[in-house]
């Protein structure tokens, strides 16, 4: 059995829009239950409150007395902490944990053809009074609802809920009533004068509760919420997409899921970022797009920089190596690395949780040993043979630069790639490469350039003093070499 009830309702969600601003800012309202039925209420969004009662018909228990409902408006991306529906100020008074019969929540904004809004996430915990806390300690089951406009949404009162909280992705708006048994202390009807002031009557069409559906809507239809099980024996998190994909459900698209219910004993429900989730909005093309445009962009910085280093610049700028190096940054770094972090992310996320040290520690070593090696590689060779050298010449290369530079290389990325697998959304974590990147394009152009480069790490030898061959009888005392001059300097001191 799931914890929540949903519904496809034919009601004027728009009508409620128009005010949600407003009424966001307000208190909570009251409506007693002879007002609702009757239909004798003031405002647009009572009205719609009114329209509910049919669907509740055989949900809503006898005893119910009237109706309190809110509205709330969030910014993008915002969740809402869980908590339990109650009496407030009855709380306050006499430290009383009183519920309402039922909480329900009809969806203003949302829908499943592009990323989904956070959803509203019902557990199996109710307060216990006696001992002062939520029981069971840690739920064992989770009803998560996700908004789709006009959808309706109900569960027990007393049962604990909240939202969870996502990357931006626009305006979440619900109208929030629950069915009570008491009129809660504190609770009125909307003001005359806040109606008169922001226009909340609108116009007046009649409502008598009785469920007879306005000419142009249809009836609430009872959506079917899937009850899924999570593993018995498995130690890695569980993605809730991978587990509706196992039961042939999907989130986004056509003929996608907006509730379900996990049992999941023996796991913790904790928010996913939004690259998590599959995309079907196109965003993924233009992210990659943009990211490769970025990348060829930062890379050709680099090598400009790394021209002025060598002294390249101050003779004459090469602009054809410039333009070779940008191609790879953007033919390479910007596909390649867009997806090779998309499917690591993945990958780390099937076994350890996001954020935990197993998780980055994955990350980091994943990166530089699969990663690391063919960006070297792969960077000599196109620069190479993009320049007019042969296959032969791409071996000579990496014989002679390809683990020294990779080396040097570990000294930067695996503190910087632990930084940025802990703290950057996987989205941006190739951008924030990309900006690193500007060190490591000047490095890697720079070292393509040299004839030696690691000269310059052998100790007590610099590029004036280190000794070299000369031939026979050709070492005058002009030259930096050892002589019978430099000796005797040497000896004074």
């Amino acid at each position: 059995m799931s914890l929540v009830r949903t519904f496809r309702t034919g009601l004027d969600v728009e009508t409620i829009n128009r005010h949600a601003e407003v009424l966001a800012v307000c208190p909570n309202f009251w409506i007693p239950r002879d007002l609702l039925e009757a239909g004798d209420v003031h405002t647009e969004v009572e009205r719609e409150v009114c329209r509910l009662l049919p669907v509740l018909q055989g949900i809503l228990p006898p005893s119910w007395t009237g109706a309190e409902f809110w509205v709330q408006v969030y910014d993008a991306g915002k969740g809402l902490a869980f908590h339990f529906d109650k009496d407030e100020q009855r709380f306050v008074d006499q430290h009383v944990m009183a519920h309402p019969l039922l909480s329900s929540v009809l969806y203003l904004a949302g829908d499943a053809s592009s990323a989904r809004l956070g959803p509203t996430v019902v557990v199996d915990q109710r307060f216990d009074s006696v001992l002062g806390k939520a029981t069971p300690e840690v739920p064992t089951r989770s009803a998560l609802v996700w908004p789709v406009k006009g959808h309706f949404a109900v569960f027990e009162g007393g049962l604990g809920h909240g939202v969870l909280g996502t990357p931006p992705r626009g305006r979440r708006a619900t109208l929030l009533v629950n069915w009570w048994d008491h009129q809660p202390q504190g609770l009125g009807l909307v003001p005359a004068d806040l109606v008169a002031r922001h226009d909340l009557a609108g116009e007046h069409r009649p409502c008598d509760g009785s469920g007879a559906s306005e000419p142009g809507t249809a009836p609430a239809e009872e959506t079917a919420v899937a009850v899924l099980r999570a593993p018995d024996k498995d130690d890695s998190p569980i993605m809730v997409d991978d587990l509706l994909s196992a039961h042939s459900m999907r989130l986004l698209g056509e003929g996608a899921v907006s509730a379900v219910t996990v049992d999941h004993e023996g796991f913790q429900l904790f928010p996913l970022d939004e690259d998590a989730l599959p995309s079907c909005s196109g965003g993924d093309a233009q992210t990659a797009a943009a990211l490769t445009a970025t990348s060829a962009g930062l890379w050709a910085i680099g090598d400009v920089l790394s021209q002025k280093i060598d002294g390249t610049l101050d003779k004459k700028w090469d602009m054809k190596r410039t333009l070779l190096t940008s191609a790879y940054g953007g033919l390479f770094i910007g596909p390649v690395g867009h997806t090779w972090y998309q499917v690591l992310d993945k990958a780390a996320r099937r076994r350890f949780a996001p954020g935990s040290l197993k998780f980055i520690a994955t990350k980091v070593i994943g990166d530089e040993v699969v990663f690391g090696p063919v960006h070297v590689a792969g960077f000599f060779a196109f620069m190479t043979v993009a320049e007019g050298g042969s296959w032969q010449d791409v071996k000579e290369k990496l014989q002679n630069d390809f683990l020294s530079a990779y080396l040097a290389e570990l000294a930067f990325w695996p503190a910087f790639q632990a930084v940025n697998f802990w703290k950057v959304p996987v989205r941006h974590q190739l951008l924030a490469v990309n900006l690193a990147c500007l060190v490591d394009a000047t490095f890697l152009c720079w070292i393509q350039n040299q004839e030696d480069w690691t000269r310059y790490l052998r100790w007590g030898q610099t590029e004036a003093t280190a000794p070299y061959a000369t031939p026979e009888g050709a070492q005058g005392a002009d030259q930096p070499g050892l002589h019978p001059d430099a000796q005797q300097h040497s000896a004074i001191k």
